[in-house]
């Protein structure tokens, strides 16, 4: 049964909860009111909660204390038995007499609990102002009984009273006076707001901020500006002892006080709101900002800009608490409404995004709470950009000052501007963090021991001390003044934030990213790639246009390829000047080396003198190495260039002629040329750059171009935008830019792929949105794509049904996939000729050659998936086969992973699978030795320079990664051979080269005629095609640990390991005067052989059985081999038997003959 309360208690709570208020954490900056999806929401909010009553209960503690020490003894309560248990009793208070409370000194001791520590600034805070406005209450009730009531000055005057008895009696003397109460906090941050501010210097903005913060944050209604202005005009009484200022002073604070609670906004009110603060011009601050609401933007930025003093700013909190009192007491009502609306927002919040690194939607949603955005986040975005660009515009003005005098040799400045660029950089570095920690709603600006602030006893940081630290961030303020000189505020806010450390790791991502590009096939694939691309886009819209029976668009499709080499010479000119600056000129903010940050429009290079912070002749040398190891990027770029061109032109003259042909112009017409040659010529700025601007048929032209080059941008909206995340992660943590070089580039060319999927493709966005945008252009085009795209499939169907059948009458695939999932089984493939992911081509004395298709992306991906699926479905992995659809997913990813481009993630997933304490620092190995400059082309030769590696080497550790990368040293006197298991001998490298495509004419036409890859030529060896075709998985090298102790990477002779060894005699030594091989040539060829059964995948047939048995005899003998001549070997395998067994005698003897297991004829 349910029971209802009465109508008095509901009406109780009711009026409890309308008087019960809650208290909130308070921020200064750009986020005021941190929401309480902050994670350190709650944590605050529950420490300020708790330190409210806790407050209250040290008031009456020491009231008590400091009444019967110096007025009367009353006597008083003990709570608890002191039997150390907690029981009820324990709570029952028991009446101590005078007396014993004297005689006992129960004054010294704590009488009420203490349930709860405040750990927080904000908790320290409350808690303090909790104890002060709790101990001022009784006072001012009191004085105003003796007659101070009514009045301003009598007002004035009750609470100056109550607060000073407030300050000596509710603070232990133990602590000190209320405004001396600094011992109890281990840092300036954390002491109390009250005594912080009393005790600070009079111009001390910070501690003025966080005093009304915590105010604000109790909740205190009306009167907090009153209490506020109360305490404020308190402090500026006590630094002065004229008695006539003091009378000055208390009228003016009655003043202000009278004002604010009238609710008048009025000048004086302003006037002492903002006094105090040295980084505002008062006088300016003062006049009228704007008139109109379409000007409030503009006039409230250039009255930022006029009442600012940035030279006074000592710490990133006092400009945060400067932006406060900017929004709060700067601006006036009026402005701050024109201001409030989502234009103005969205426009600010992407301005200060660049500012603050974030992106604008962040900036926008960081200004929610509950759903509803603060009132004053436009006003407070706008306020927090405008003052970091003063910062930052300040900033670049006064070291351009500094350069201008002292010149560009630093040990030629002075101490004193050395320190005054150390003080606004680490100033301008510490708003920087607060402003985007706030955004990421990660921490609050004033959270302890991240800002530093002016100490307690007004001391301020010490700068000198930050001007040596200033070299850990920026080891040239001389480089930085000229590097910076002409940036926009932005930029130069991104620069003087950025670390020594992220400076290193864009010189690490440079030589990374440079050296796996820096092999000559890899620029003959990009080269390629973009040229079919170039080629074919086209091509699709003709065939699109000619299914619907549309000229006009057949003949847009057709004029692309007229416009490619329309004004030839100036594309020249453009390629040359990208080549020659190393930067793009018709595109220079997208590329495909998507990690440089770009600057005025232009990339910085990572590895120069004016990036790092050198100048003169180490800058200068510092120029000449970046500009030596970062060609393979310039020549990529300078690729790019050439194919954004000629799609650029191509698609800009194709929009020229329909344009002249829709204004029923001849194209040979005089106006018809005209019209052409002023639409060409307002597709470029004066520096060749594609002017897009109020320029649809430019804007339209730079995307295609930029689609042919597969470096538009990922924000489309697409699988949840999944490479866009990608690719800001990997901005925000470059430290992990090596898993993945290139994002944008592999993202666009599986989109490619993706749209020419039979049907699939046509319901992507971007071919639902072209198709519903009506163009008659853009029809055509998803019909074409479609249509490539099912001719290709139908063709890679057919060419994974077909054999090629050599001249002995093997039969061999057209088109190959993965392969076998086991490893030995496919290395036996490998050897036999077999090559993944290739096209089987008959040469003319009857061999087969398999040649690499997958490198040539994106057109080629259909091959790779069809033959994928074919392999499954002949079940060649001895497995349950897949889904179709699941074969080809993890065929695509296979693909995409295998790419250079990709090889970081692939690389991450093969150390996941294999995590142990020889991978990982081989993996991190690895990473350092792709870093090393042009490793992918030392690898495979520069003729007359240096040798192509002709052998596969095995790196086993750190150090050997780093040595199988390193130029100019004789690689095998520090690393072995990887061996084959059936000779013995050195495995040899297969290198890339340039190929016609095998797969025959529709190919050439619809996917690209040339291919880059590696050739593989298959062998005529009937052993090695046997052991392929029967998947022998029982002939594996042996382990390197023997005994499970004994490593035979250990026991090197001539730098060859005993393991390396053992695997060499498998293959050469002898039973009988035979090796492995002939013994299983001899085998092959035998009737009994020939008459046993073959296994299939669940158990070994007689053949499997017999080759197997013949490996053991030869591993067993190579071993005995091995053992003869590394004697330590057979040593340590006799100790570790001792170990482990407790016994001399061995299971091996290396004397011991081994049983007969061969066949006999």
């Amino acid at each position: 049964m349910s029971s209802e309360f009465s109508p008095q208690v509901l009406e109780l709570l009711g009026q409890n909860n309308k008087e019960t208020v809650k208290i909130e954490p308070v921020n200064s900056g750009l986020i005021k009111y941190p929401d309480q999806k902050d994670p350190n929401y709650w944590t605050i909010a529950q420490d300020m909660a708790l330190s409210v009553p806790q407050g209250i209960i040290n008031t009456i503690e020491e009231q008590g204390d400091f009444i019967d020490e110096n007025i009367v003894s009353l006597g008083g309560l003990e709570f608890g038995d002191k039997d150390g248990k907690l029981s009820f009793k324990d709570f029952i208070p028991k009446y101590v007499s005078p007396t014993k409370w004297k005689a006992e000194e129960y004054s010294k001791k704590r009488q009420l609990p203490i349930f709860h520590k405040p750990e927080t600034m904000a908790g320290n805070m409350t808690e303090g102002i909790s104890r002060f406005l709790t101990g001022f209450a009784g006072p001012a009730k009191f004085l105003k009984g003796a007659g101070l009531a009514g009045g301003a000055i009598k007002t004035s005057l009750r609470g100056f009273g109550a607060g000073a008895v407030a300050d000596l009696t509710v603070f232990d003397p133990n602590e000190g006076r209320l405004s001396d109460m600094l011992i109890e906090f281990d840092s300036p941050v954390l002491n109390n707001a009250v005594t912080q501010y009393l005790s600070s210097d009079e111009n001390d903005t910070e501690m003025e901020g966080r005093l009304k913060n915590v105010l604000e944050g109790m909740a205190l209604g009306g009167i907090v500006e009153s209490v506020f202005y109360a305490i404020k005009g308190f402090k500026k009484m006590k630094a002065t002892n004229n008695l006539d200022k003091r009378a000055k002073i208390q009228k003016e604070v009655s003043n202000v006080i009278d004002d604010t609670q009238k609710g008048k906004k009025t000048k004086r009110l302003k006037k002492f709101a903002l006094e105090g603060d040295n980084a505002i011009n008062i006088e300016e601050a003062l006049k009228i900002i704007t008139k109109s609401k379409e000007a409030a933007k503009r006039d409230s930025e250039l009255w930022i800009k006029k009442i600012l003093n940035t030279k006074s700013f000592t710490s990133g909190e006092q400009v945060l608490t400067t932006i406060d009192n900017i929004v709060d007491n700067g601006l006036d009502d009026v402005t701050k409404e024109f201001l409030e609306n989502d234009v103005l927002a969205n426009e600010t919040a992407l301005e200060l995004a660049l500012i603050a690194g974030r992106n604008q939607k962040e900036v926008l949603e960081s200004t929610i709470k509950e759903g509803v955005r603060d009132k004053e986040a436009t006003v407070r975005m706008l306020t927090t950009k405008s003052v970091f660009q003063q910062l930052g515009l300040d900033y670049q003005k006064v070291s351009g000052k500094y350069l201008a005098d002292f010149g560009e040799d630093v040990t030629k400045w002075s101490k004193k501007s050395k320190i005054d660029l150390a003080r606004r950089q680490q100033v301008i570095q510490e708003v920087f963090i607060s402003v985007k920690n706030q955004i990421r709603n990660a921490a609050r600006t004033t959270q302890a021991g991240r800002i530093k602030v002016p100490a307690a006893d007004g001391k301020m940081i010490n700068m000198e001390k930050i001007a040596n630290i200033f070299k850990d961030y920026n080891a040239n303020p001389a480089v930085i003044a000229k590097k910076i000189k002409d940036m926009k505020p932005e930029d130069i806010i991104n620069e003087l934030t950025k670390s020594k450390s992220a400076k290193a790791i864009e010189v690490f991502n440079s030589l990374y990213i440079n050296s796996i590009l820096s092999g000559t096939p890899t620029l003959i694939v990009n080269t390629l790639g973009n040229a079919y691309e170039a080629f074919l886009k086209p091509m699709e819209m003709m065939a699109g246009a000619a299914l619907r029976a549309d000229r006009k668009t057949f003949n847009y499709g057709f004029s692309h390829y007229i416009g490619m080499t329309f004004k030839f010479r100036d594309t020249i000119k453009s390629i040359g000047l990208a080549l020659k600056q190393g930067d793009a000129v018709l595109d220079p903010l997208v590329r495909t080396q998507d990690n440089l940050q770009i600057i005025n429009g232009k990339a910085v290079r990572p590895i120069s003198g004016s990036n790092l912070g050198f100048s003169g002749k180490f800058g200068t040398a510092i120029d000449w190495i970046g500009g030596i190891s970062e060609i393979p990027t310039r020549l990529l770029l300078t690729t790019d260039e050439f194919f954004k061109q000629i799609n650029y032109r191509g698609r800009l003259y194709a929009e020229a002629v329909d344009n002249t042909l829709e204004l029923d112009f001849k194209l040979k017409s005089k106006e018809g040329i005209a019209n052409i040659e002023k639409i060409f010529k307002d597709g470029f700025d004066k520096n060749g750059k594609a002017n897009v601007k109020d320029n649809v048929m430019a804007t339209r032209a730079l995307e295609h171009s930029r689609i042919g080059s597969f470096t538009n941008t990922l924000d489309d909206g697409r699988l949840l935008n999944i490479g866009k995340a990608v690719e800001k992660f990997l901005k925000e943590v470059p430290a992990l830019r090596f898993l993945a070089p290139f994002v944008r580039t592999p993202t666009q060319l599986w989109r490619n792929f993706e749209q020419r999927i039979p049907l699939f493709g046509a319901f992507t966005k971007p071919m639902r949105n072209m198709w519903r945008s009506g163009d008659r252009r853009a029809r055509a085009d998803v019909i074409g794509r479609q249509t490539f795209g099912l001719a290709t499939t139908v063709y890679a169907y057919h060419l994974a049904t077909q054999d090629v059948t050599d001249n002995k009458g093997n039969k061999y695939r057209k088109i190959t996939g993965a392969g076998p999932k086991n490893y030995n089984v496919k290395k036996l493939w490998i050897q036999a000729g077999w090559q993944e992911y290739s096209i089987a081509e008959k040469n003319k004395d009857g061999t087969v050659t398999y040649k690499q298709y997958n490198r040539n992306d994106p057109r080629f991906y259909i091959l790779g998936i069809m033959a994928d699926i074919f392999e499954n479905k002949d079940n060649i992995n001895d497995k349950d086969k897949q889904s179709m659809g699941w074969v080809a997913f993890i065929s695509a990813m296979r693909s995409a992973g295998n790419k250079s481009y990709l090889r970081g993630v692939s690389d991450g997933f093969d150390l996941a699978e294999n995590l142990d304490s020889t991978t990982l620092p081989k993996y991190i190995g690895k990473q350092f030795a792709n870093a090393i400059p042009y490793t992918a082309l030392v690898g495979q030769g520069i003729p007359g320079i240096i040798e192509a590696d002709t052998e596969v080497l095995k790196a086993r550790t750190f150090v050997d990664e780093i040595i199988k990368k390193t130029p100019f040293i004789d690689k095998t006197k520090y690393l072995e051979p990887v061996r084959d298991l059936i000779t013995g001998e050195p495995v040899e490298r297969t290198t890339s080269s340039v190929y016609w495509n095998a797969a025959g004419a529709i190919s050439y036409i619809t996917q690209g005629p040339l291919l880059v890859g590696r050739k593989s030529d298959v062998t005529e060896d009937n052993i090695i095609l046997e052991l392929g075709r029967l998947k022998m998985k029982g002939i594996i090298e042996p382990s390197i640990k023997q005994n499970k102790i004994v490593n035979l990477m250990d026991y090197k002779i001539n730098n060859q390991s005993a393991h390396n060894y053992w695997i060499e005699r498998i293959g050469k030594t002898t039973r009988r005067g035979l090796t492995f091989k002939e013994q299983l040539e001899k085998t092959f060829d035998s009737i009994r052989y020939q008459r046993r059964k073959e296994g299939n995948e669940n158990f070994d047939g007689g053949k499997e059985m017999t080759i197997k048995k013949i490996f053991q005899v030869y591993k067993k003998q190579a071993e005995k081999d091995m053992l003869e001549k590394y004697p330590e070997v057979a040593e340590a395998y006799k100790n570790a038997k001792i170990e482990q067994y407790g016994f001399r005698k061995t299971t091996f003897d290396i004397d011991e003959k081994p049983k007969e297991l061969l066949p006999r004829k």
